[in-house]
């Protein structure tokens, strides 16, 4: 009967380290599991906000292309207008070249009209 209570707690023993050691390969496997999870979701995370900042990235470089255009279509407007602004005033300053030519071609009529009427008044006094 002492054998059989020997016995009986060796087996109990033995389970019991035995279910100890499968306590401890489950909680192993757990802290394994968990640390892969967190790595995981870290890495998740890491590729998400690698992928928002490509995303801001590439909204930015739209954007700069965005403004580059606006930019160069602004500046040739302003060049355009500045050629515009530039034949207005060649032409305006033909029109004033040319209106003092006229008046400058009238003026010397009058004087040679004047010329004559004096030489036709002289020869009809002499």
């Amino acid at each position: 009967e002492a054998a059989a209570r020997e016995a009986a707690e060796e087996r109990h023993r033995t389970a019991a380290r035995a279910k100890e050691k499968a306590d401890e390969e489950i909680a192993r496997r757990k802290a394994e599991a968990a640390a892969k999870l967190e790595r995981e979701e870290e890495e998740h995370k890491r590729k998400e906000a690698e992928q928002q900042w490509k995303e801001q990235l590439q909204r930015t470089k739209r954007e700069l292309a965005d403004l580059a255009a606006q930019e160069a279509l602004e500046r040739r407007l302003f060049e355009e207008r500045k050629r515009e602004n530039v034949e207005i005033a060649q032409r305006k300053e033909a029109m004033r070249l040319e209106q003092r030519e006229a008046e400058r071609q009238q003026e010397l009529k009058q004087q040679a009209i004047a010329a004559q009427q004096r030489r036709e008044e002289e020869e009809l006094a002499a």
